[in-house]
């Protein structure tokens, strides 16, 4: 019997194999990561690498295309030769817009009249100009009647001389300070009337009849296109086939017409890339063919 129970409790001969403790599988798992972004590190330290030679490559057949052919090509946008933004000097309301958009105007078109009875002197008083104004004159007239009879008194020898003077002091001022305030609401009237500052097309408009504009708001664009620029970059060792003044045929692609062009700015300075200089080629747009925004070009022939 003590046999048998002996035999019960005899522990198995196969040992059960330990399972891997968490920190093993931690670094496992790390390793794993590590192993991975070095593989997608290298992945792409390849492929740009590849582009920058495809790169390299191309801007070396660019430039030899560029120094060693018979021609070179300048090609650009055409800009306006001259774009005015038009802002309200003072603030008051707006009482009338003439232009619309669209509309061709010459220097000194009235595009906006502003309410001259909303300008607001700096100095506060008077509830409006013309009050202000009369209020003055009669400070000045009465201190010009004051002095008057002062003077006269004084020659009777009813007066000190000191009670002239002070008399044609105060005249003086009241002077000043009424043609100085007559002065500076005549300019201050003036800027209510906004003209434009040159000749062009109304491109914009920015307010309507009735609007309270600030000083410094948006009235208008006014774009000249009565002259186009071309404006484009040549390599360095192109420049000595153009010169100012120089006269030079520009094709407009969307036309698919020629027209003649000056060549009106060579920049004596390169662009931050190097070699390439910044040049401005006008053509005169008397016709109104030609609009700002249209891809242009212009052929460079080496001599035989």
């Amino acid at each position: 019997m003590q046999e048998q129970i002996q035999m019960q409790v005899q522990p198995p001969t196969d040992t059960p194999k330990k399972p891997k403790s968490r920190k093993a599988m931690k670094f496992l798992g790390i390793g794993l990561i590590i192993l991975l972004i070095i593989g997608v590190g290298r992945y792409y330290m390849e492929r740009e690498a590849k582009i920058n030679e495809s790169l390299q490559a191309a801007l070396a057949r660019s430039q030899q295309t560029t120094e060693d052919a018979d021609v070179y090509v300048i090609n650009g946008i055409l800009s306006p030769v001259h774009t005015y933004n038009i802002t309200t000097k003072v603030a008051g309301q707006i009482t009338e817009v003439p232009v619309a958009k669209g509309d061709k105007v010459r220097a000194g078109t009235v595009l906006a009249r502003q309410d001259p009875a909303d300008i607001i002197l700096a100095s506060g008083q008077g509830s409006t100009t013309d009050e202000l104004l009369q209020r003055l004159k009669i400070a000045y007239d009465t201190a010009k009647d004051t002095y008057e009879k002062n003077k006269q008194l004084f020659e009777e020898g009813a007066i000190a001389e000191a009670t002239l003077d002070q008399s044609a002091v105060q005249m003086e001022n009241a002077r000043l300070q009424y043609e100085g305030t007559a002065k500076y609401i005549m300019e201050q009237t003036g800027k209510t009337i906004i003209k434009s500052p040159g000749q062009g097309i109304v491109t914009s408009l920015n307010i309507q009849a009735g609007d309270y504009a600030g000083a410094g708001t948006p009235v208008a664009t006014i774009t000249d296109t009565s002259q186009v620029i071309l404006k484009g970059n040549v390599y360095e060792s192109w420049l000595s086939y153009l010169e100012p003044n120089a006269k030079i045929d520009v094709y407009i692609d969307t036309l698919d017409k020629t027209y003649e062009g000056t060549v009106t700015y060579i920049s004596p300075v390169a662009i931050s890339s190097g070699q390439m200089f910044p040049v401005e080629i006008t053509l005169n747009n008397e016709q109104g063919e030609l609009r700002a925004g249209m891809t242009a070009s212009c052929t460079l022939k080496k001599e035989p």
